[in-house]
C-alpha cells in the first residue's frame, strides 16, 4: 500500500503544480520514502509505461489508470486551492 502525500507551499498554503507531492510505501517497519516530485511533472509522466517508484524495486510502479486518478487529483487540489483564494481576494 501507498501513501500519497501533496504537500501545501509553505509561503502561501496553496497546492500548486510546483508543490512537492511524496509517495511513501508502508511496511512492517513503517513508512518507507520512494520518490518525490513536483506535482505538476506527473502530468507529463507517460501513461502507457507508469511511473517507476523506487530503483531498486523496478516492477514497484504506479500505472496507467492510476496516473489518471493522481493526475485528476493534483488538478483537482490545485482548482481548489485556487478557488479557495479567490474568495478571500479583495
Amino acid at each position: 500500500m501507498l501513501r500519497l502525500t501533496l504537500h501545501q507551499d509553505e509561503a502561501t498554503g496553496r497546492f500548486t503544480y510546483d508543490s512537492d507531492l511524496g509517495v511513501q510505501e508502508h511496511t512492517d517497519h513503517g513508512l518507507r520514502p520512494l520518490f518525490g516530485y513536483k506535482a505538476g511533472a506527473i502530468r507529463h509522466v507517460d501513461r502507457r509505461k507508469g511511473l517507476g517508484l523506487h530503483d531498486q524495486m523496478p516492477n514497484l510502479r504506479i500505472g496507467g489508470h492510476w496516473l489518471t486518478h493522481l493526475s485528476d487529483w493534483i488538478e483537482m487540489m490545485t482548482e481548489e486551492s485556487v478557488d479557495i483564494w479567490k474568495v478571500d481576494a479583495p
